[in-house]
């Protein structure tokens, strides 16, 4: 979170309610407020994982291809991946283009230019969503 909370124009992405809530109440014991000092963006994800935290969220869940816009004006992203909760795999977009910070169940991925989740441009291959990728501990094979 000090991170992120320490870059001026970057937000954080994430995927799944139940991050979404891990993050606001790590917002509330590090900074005071459940309302994060950075954009937070977190996407909708249709696994029925982690129900307890169903309607615990405060924030709006972004569909995929809504993630972009919701990035607003932000200059610069990070990515929070844990678990099956994987935001740049399920866009389409591999993790470990950019750094990535492991510890023992998840990474910080970043710092990755808010012009990565641009739709491709003509003539670039399609992005290829994964929605079964999880997280493993490990970086990822390139």
């Amino acid at each position: 979170m000090q991170t992120v909370a320490g870059q001026r124009d970057t937000a954080l992405l994430a995927s799944h309610e139940a991050i979404g809530v891990v993050i606001e109440q790590t917002c509330l014991v590090e900074f005071g407020s459940p309302a994060c000092p950075f954009p937070l963006v977190v996407m909708a994800d249709p696994k029925q994982t982690d129900n307890w935290a169903f309607g615990g969220y405060h924030g709006a869940l972004v569909a995929p291809r809504n993630v972009r816009a919701a990035l607003g004006q932000s200059r610069v992203v990070y990515a929070f991946s844990r678990y099956y909760y994987t935001p740049l795999q399920h866009m389409g977009l591999h993790p470990g283009t950019w750094h990535e910070v492991f510890w023992d169940d998840g990474e910080l991925i970043g710092p990755i230019p808010v012009h990565a989740f641009d739709p491709p441009a003509p003539g670039d291959p399609p992005r290829v969503p994964d929605p079964d990728a999880q997280y493993t501990g490990a970086p990822d094979p390139p």
